[in-house]
This record gives C-alpha cells, structure tokens and sequence, in this order.
C-alpha cells in the first residue's frame, strides 16, 4: 500500500520522503529537513505537505514538525538504500549533522555568551545553520530539538563522522548546563572523547575531557573530574592554547572547591584570573572572580568574598551572561547572610530569582528558593520561609532534584537552619 503512493509522488517528492529516513531522531523541522535535502525551506515546506497530504508523513504541529509513522520510516529507509546512492546519502547524513552542529553551536553563543568555542569550519553547500535574535530563542530551539540533538551526536559517533561528534558535546555545554540532563550529558560527552581519539584530535580530546569533567562535577563526582581536567590540562600545555590552558585550571579549581582543598583552589584561580587578564577575556575573568569569590566564603574571609563577587557581576553583566549572573548573586546572597547583612542578602536572592526565570533555569530558581526560605526561617519569618521552601520543592519534585528531600524536611520539622 505505500508503494502506491509513493510512486505517485512527483520525482522531488520521492525523494524527500527517501532522505528524511536519514533523518536523526523521531521528527523533523522544516529547517532541518531543508538541510537534509538540500534545498529552500519554502520548496521544503511545499513537499512535506505533499507528503502529509497522502499520509506518508505526520503533521505534528501545523506548519511546523512533521514525523513517520515506525512502519513508514523503515520504508522509506528500503527506498533510500535503492534509489540513493552511497554517495547521496553520506552527503545528506553530513549535510543534517552539520546544520544540527552550527546550530547548537550558534545557540549556544547565547546561552553562555564570552565563552570559547571548539572551531567548527564552514558548513557544507546548501546547508543553511539558523542563527537566533536572543537568548529565548536559542533556548526554546534547543528544548525543541533537545531528542533529535541527542540523535545527531549519537548518530555521528555511531557512522565515523568523529570530526562532528566531538564537537557536539562542546556545542551544547551551555543547554546542558541549563536543562542538566545528566544521562544524555554523560553518553554525549562519552561518545565525544571516543570520536577524538578515534580521530587523533589532541585537541578535541582536550575540550571533550573538559567536558565530561563538567558532568562528573555536576554529579558530584570530583575526582573523576579532576582527572580528566588535569588531562585536558597536559593537553593544552603541550598544544600551547594558552586560554584553554586557563579554563582547565579554574576546572581543577572548581574540583578541589568540591573536595574541599580551598587553598589550592584559591591558587588556581587566581592563577586564572592573571591568565584571562592576559588574553583579554572577560568571560574567564568573571567566572575565576565568582569561583574565588565562593573559596573566599569557605575559607570564612567574607569581605574578600564580597569583592570578588561584586566584580563578577560586573563581568557577567556586560557580557549578559544572565544564568551565571544569577548564580553569582545567589552565592554574594549567601556570604552577605554568613557576615550577618541579612537585608542585603534578601535583596541579593530576590534578584537571582528574577534572573533565574529569565534564564530559564529552573534547578537555580528551586536552589535559591530553598535559601531564600532559610534566610527568612532564621529571621522568624515562618510563613514567608515556608512558602519559598513551597515553592522549591515544588520545582525540585518537578525536575526529579535529589534535593527535595532536604527542602520537605525543612517544612515538615521547621528546622533552624544556620
């Protein structure tokens, strides 16, 4: 039955449906499959219709994503494997690769504005990345694509396309960093390395070690990250990237905060800071003065620790670096309540909330919540206190955070917290 109505598709029409089995994941935009095909998103968007006109293809949302049905894709790979050649088809699986790629990457610029990115070379012809007006865009994109992204670094890992594939995990540090899907971090990150070395990329197995480093510390697993940072570390030494050099210093720095050596973190970042200083870059030198900034606070210097937080923010605010603007104020929050400013630490918390919803961040809002309902406990403010503590452990049970437990604990002993 389907081969009636694909044989009576026009000959472009045909192959579309041939090229969209190519497609990662389990649906396809109109962008994306333009850059499959490539060709125009208004021809594409005519030839879906076609498609989902005879019933070859779903409409999921008008206009916008289409899918297979599970029987209709695995025809349409039987047709592909017939009608295109080799050639054809390793030329479009790039083309659909790369656009996801830029893209990602482009998004990312936004997520995390100043921050290095892995050199992705220009895509290939007929492939047209979108690019993103601000920060909301890029972000619904990635949440939108977020399966099929998995998909594609999957995919590229999986098929040799090892120059891609390491690059993935670099490209969507910042989603990651947002949305902190730890499984899919985790085997993106995994897949990445693999493909470096596969490929005898030094330096790709540089960002992608830095990059699981990420996710182990995220998991709280610091000695792992630890020893890929310092890997990275020898890397970038030996391939003389001085900036990179840099970010896996305040990367090691951040895993001895997290194994709780203060003064050899508190040397790395400042060795950090003199390093950005020297390359120009704002970026390195607002996250070195935070993460000093948090040393100094475990290290109970809490004036040291206002400066260096006061300074990040100004960092982050010009590069409009919201996410970790939030972060900063959240921590700055936390000194000033430990040096007993209990109304400027108020302040500071009300103002990472707002950043936090700007940023989307939704496991930063639940976090500041929770101290925010701390600070406020210990004023004698119960009833504020429990309804911030609400509020986060209705965010932390939404995003399945180990650490509702600690907030329901809070609310059911009203416990004194220092």
């Amino acid at each position: 039955m389907f081969s009636w109505s694909y044989r009576a598709l026009a000959v472009e029409a045909r192959r579309i449906f041939r090229l969209l089995s190519l497609s990662p994941g389990s649906d396809t935009s109109i962008p994306a499959a333009a850059a499959l095909a490539g060709t125009g998103t208004e021809e594409m968007a005519r030839l879906l219709e076609v498609l989902a006109d005879v019933h070859l293809l779903d409409e999921v949302t008008p206009g916008g994503r289409y899918r297979f049905h599970d029987l209709l894709r695995a025809y349409s790979a039987e047709c592909a494997e017939a009608d295109e050649s080799p050639a054809d088809r390793a030329a479009a699986r790039r083309r659909i690769l790369t656009w996801y790629l830029h893209t990602a990457d482009s998004a990312d610029h936004l997520l995390v504005p100043g921050r290095l990115h892995a050199p992705l070379g220009p895509p290939p012809p007929h492939c047209d990345p979108l690019g993103f007006a601000n920060y909301e865009q890029a972000l619904a994109w990635c949440d939108a694509e977020h399966a099929n992204l998995i998909a594609a670094a999957h995919v590229a890992a999986a098929e040799g396309y090892d120059d891609i594939a390491w690059k993935f995990p670099v490209a969507l540090r910042g989603f990651f960093d947002v949305r902190r899907p730890f499984t899919d971090w985790r085997a993106c990150a995994r897949d990445g390395l693999a493909a470096a070395r596969r490929a005898a990329d030094r330096a790709g197995e540089a960002w992608t070690l830095s990059c699981l480093a990420a996710v182990h510390s995220e998991m709280g697993r610091f000695a792992d990250a630890l020893r890929c940072n310092r890997e990275a570390l020898e890397i970038y030494r030996e391939t003389g990237d001085r900036r990179r050099e840099g970010a896996a210093l305040n990367n090691i720095g951040t895993d001895y905060l997290g194994l709780r050596r203060y003064s050899a973190a508190l040397r790395c970042f400042q060795a950090v800071l003199e390093n950005s200083r020297e390359n120009g870059s704002k970026y390195g030198a607002g996250i070195a003065l935070a993460n000093l900034g948090y040393t100094y606070h475990q290290m109970e210097r809490f004036d040291d620790a206002v400066a260096a937080y006061q300074q990040a923010l100004g960092a982050y605010r010009e590069l409009g670096y919201r996410q970790a603007e939030a972060h900063t104020l959240t921590d700055l929050g936390m000194t000033y309540r430990m040096a007993s400013q209990l109304e400027a630490a108020r302040s500071c918390y009300e103002q990472a909330l707002d950043m936090h919803r700007q940023a989307g961040d939704r496991h930063g809002e639940a976090a500041t919540h929770r101290d925010l309902g701390d600070l406020l406990h210990s004023t004698g403010a119960t009833a504020e206190a429990r309804e911030s503590w609400r509020r986060a452990l209705t965010l932390f049970l939404d995003l399945g955070d180990s650490r509702a437990e600690d907030v329901h604990k809070r609310l059911a002993k009203q416990i004194t917290v220092r």
